[in-house]
């Protein structure tokens, strides 16, 4: 059994046992070649929208108690790795468990031979407030509708993704690909705003605004003259990034 190092050394470490209890995976949905696109309309070379995303992984792994597989981030013509950018010591102060991009694609962390992981469950939430869950060998989606503007969707989505609360095998399952859609530059905007406001945040909202406070970040965005290709294990950031620019004025509760 192999687990990561997390101290910002790299590489894979062999454990003498398999952890007592069972882990679980989120990692990001939805996206081009499976990672997180600057590249669309609504991302396009959004800093912001990556650094919410990336504590919005961070905020289900918490509630669900799951570790993240941080995504690749796919910007113009090239891969990028966010450890260039996210200081992935503040994961680690926060509680965070995290694994590196290419761990489903590392042989030696499989189920077997042919498999990467036991179970797969997705799970999307879009803007207007629609929900979708894809569980089962069947491939069934389950879907509600609930108004986005309603403080409490986000917390009804993700206790769908709790024991007994959700489809059958949703909770269980080994890794969990989750999308969410309606983080875009105006809900980046809107909960910072309403985080400053007297009555604040309340429920996943307000664990999604702390996480994003206390993650620390090197540069504006990604250096884009250090994609996957060329970055090398001194361009990390690990502890030496700064608060998110977007949070820099920021005087409220957290």
């Amino acid at each position: 059994y192999y687990r990561h190092t997390s101290d910002g050394a790299g590489g894979l470490v062999p454990e003498r046992a398999p952890p007592a209890r069972r882990r679980k995976y989120v990692a990001i949905d939805g996206r081009v070649f499976g990672g997180l696109s600057l590249c669309q309309k609504d991302f396009y070379h959004q800093g912001q929208v990556m650094r919410l995303t990336i504590a919005w992984l961070a905020t289900v792994a918490r509630l669900t108690d799951r570790i993240i597989i941080l995504p690749r981030v796919v910007l113009d013509y090239h891969l990028y790795f966010p450890w260039t950018h996210l200081d992935l010591k503040t994961l680690d102060e926060a509680g965070v468990e995290w694994r590196e991009t290419n761990f489903p694609s590392n042989p030696r962390s499989w189920l077997n031979a042919t498999h990467p992981f036991e179970s797969v469950a997705r799970t999307a939430l879009y803007p207007n407030g629609e929900m979708y869950a894809q569980v089962g060998d069947d491939g069934r989606v389950h879907k509600w509708n609930m108004p986005f503007e309603s403080p409490d969707t986000i917390d009804a989505y993700l206790a769908a993704h709790t024991e007994g609360s959700g489809p059958p095998g949703l909770s269980d399952a080994e890794l969990l690909l989750v999308n969410p859609w309606f983080i875009k530059l105006g809900y980046s905007g809107s909960i910072i705003n309403r985080a400053n406001r007297k009555s604040g945040l309340r429920g996943a909202e307000a664990l999604l605004f702390a996480l994003l406070y206390t993650f620390r970040w090197c540069g504006k965005t990604l250096v884009l003259e250090r994609p996957a290709h060329t970055a090398m294990i001194h361009h990390d950031c690990y502890g030496q990034g700064a608060i998110a620019d977007e949070l820099r004025d920021y005087k409220g509760r957290v």
